[in-house]
């Protein structure tokens, strides 16, 4: 809860976004580890049909409400076109990428192309483009690329064996990663 209220204080989209992830990959993961459970849910749902009218009118508010907030936050004037809010800090790693697309620029390098850029004073230093994959194309090219995504698909593969072999807490906690993973 306390972080749900950190998130909407925060106005970030892509917090939002991540959070919207992380709990829809959660949800379908406790329907998925607990067969059994999810069988007897549906069978009472379909004898009392009332409630499941209002779950689903709850759910669907609560879906209502969550994408007319998010919405909200990105129409505050703060908030520009994801492209405009960003487009200065990521068109410098674009470059630094397209200098050298296959090994980068090398780490901590952004810093650089940015200076290329912008004039400091009087705009402020960015340290790196607010854009992991951006960031990663720039400083350790395709090739960094490359090895990002393998080591995410073996965190996957790991946490998928890992999710059928267990049980009880350790499968929660299995879970809670897995919806961790969703969400970044």
């Amino acid at each position: 809860i306390a972080g749900t209220i950190a998130l909407l204080f925060t106005l970030s989209r892509g917090g939002w976004l991540g959070t919207i992830a992380g709990l829809g990959s959660l949800f379908l993961l406790a329907a998925w580890a607990f067969p059994e459970q999810r069988k007897v849910v549906i069978k009472w749902l379909h004898k009392h049909r009332l409630v499941m009218i209002l779950l689903v009118i709850g759910a669907l508010t609560i879906v209502l409400v969550f994408a007319w907030v998010f919405i909200q936050q990105s129409n505050q004037p703060t908030h520009s076109k994801l492209s405009e809010s960003r487009g200065f800090l990521w068109k410098p790693a674009w470059q630094a990428f397209l200098r050298s697309p296959i090994i980068g620029s090398g780490p901590y390098t952004y810093a650089s192309f940015y200076l290329q850029t912008r004039s400091i004073p009087p705009a402020p230093l960015y340290l790196f483009s607010h854009n992991i994959y951006l960031d990663m194309l720039s400083g350790a090219g395709v090739v960094g690329l490359l090895a990002f995504l393998g080591a995410i698909i073996c965190l996957c593969v790991g946490l998928v064996k890992q999710f059928r072999s267990t049980t009880g807490l350790d499968r929660g906690m299995v879970m809670g990663a897995m919806a961790a993973l969703s969400a970044f």
